[in-house]
């Protein structure tokens, strides 16, 4: 059904055209991350820490643009799964639909239908700091979700404005329950600024009553910072939940990290993560430490470690192929 009304739109919109429209596409894209891990209390494993493909492409016209992109992503359909790993895409069996999306591009800004996409709040605000092949840190890594920012979204209509002086403004709504009687179950925002070699973010999510898990408004802030120069890459982001006391997502979570690139081959990260929750059973931070070697562009070869104070720390050794 999704497909059939990513085509429909398609079609509607190519009738807005005075000319025949220009196609970049269908392109192939896809991922995969394979190899080994060991999880403390579990049996090592042979693990799929990233399995997707999809198709992307574009349409042009007169002034007018429609770019298109859907992403399946097979991770917990490879793996076998239990309490203890985090598996890319849920559920154990389940292909997941990651990206189903349309962009469409104007001189006025750039507005996004999505039944399912990945997570711009994500990417963008925690993405640079959180970027490991299995400690990713956001909200569906099970016991290592150290934010409650997730990394992917449903039923997103999104508006982004012209970048003016490095800056760039980003909102978006939800709609999680479609029989709650409220049309926006959730709105954010985004500001991001870039100069150079220094960017920054900030952002808030706005979650309503009824979708809420406490039975009031809540709200989730976060920030970024971060910088390059050389080889060297520094980031830091910070999450605070706006939500009643005790509650699960009472808490408020940073993480610091450094990157550092020795030459084309070889690269490593090291970041910092920390929970300081209202319930003090709740706390939890700890080290995860990386190394790249890079065979080419599209290909390397990856060793992480993530070591944690009250949670199951790992170790993880594997491959990663893009195409």
């Amino acid at each position: 059904m999704k497909k059939t009304n990513l085509a429909i739109a398609i079609s509607c919109a190519a009738m807005l055209g005075s000319t025949a429209a220009l196609a970049d596409g269908p392109r192939f894209t896809g991922e995969m991350g394979m190899g080994g891990l060991k999880v403390d209390g579990r049996d090592l494993d042979a693990w799929a820490y990233d399995l997707r493909a999809g198709v992307a492409g574009s349409y042009k016209f007169d002034g007018f643009a429609i770019n298109y992109q859907f992403t399946a992503d097979f991770g917990a359909a490879a793996n076998n799964l239990d309490p203890l790993v985090y598996s890319p895409s849920g559920s154990a069996n389940d292909i997941y639909v990651r990206d189903a999306k349309i962009v469409m591009p104007t001189r006025y800004g750039a507005f996004v239908v999505a039944p399912r996409s990945s997570s711009g709040q994500f990417a963008h605000i925690y993405g640079a700091t959180t970027d490991f092949e299995y400690n990713a840190m956001h909200a569906r890594t099970g016991i290592n979700g150290f934010f409650t920012q997730g990394d992917a979204t449903t039923n997103l209509l999104a508006y982004a404005t012209p970048k003016f002086a490095g800056w760039q403004v980003i909102f978006g709504s939800f709609t999680f329950n479609k029989a709650n009687d409220r049309d926006i179950d959730a709105w954010s925002y985004r500001a991001l600024y870039k100069n150079g070699g220094f960017d920054f973010a900030v952002g808030q999510v706005f979650i309503s009553d009824k979708q809420a898990g406490s039975g009031e408004k809540e709200e989730r802030n976060a920030a970024s910072v971060g910088y390059s120069w050389d080889s060297f890459k520094v980031s830091a982001v910070v999450e605070q939940n706006d939500v009643p006391d005790g509650l699960a997502n009472d808490f408020t979570s940073w993480a610091a990290r450094v990157d550092y690139k020795l030459n084309e081959r070889w690269s490593s990260a090291l970041a910092y993560v920390e929970k300081d929750h209202e319930l003090d059973s709740e706390d939890n931070d700890g080290m995860i430490f990386q190394v790249k070697r890079h065979l080419n562009d599209q290909v390397y070869l990856f060793a992480e470690t993530g070591q944690y104070d009250t949670t199951p720390s790992n170790y993880a050794v594997g491959v990663n192929v893009k195409f």
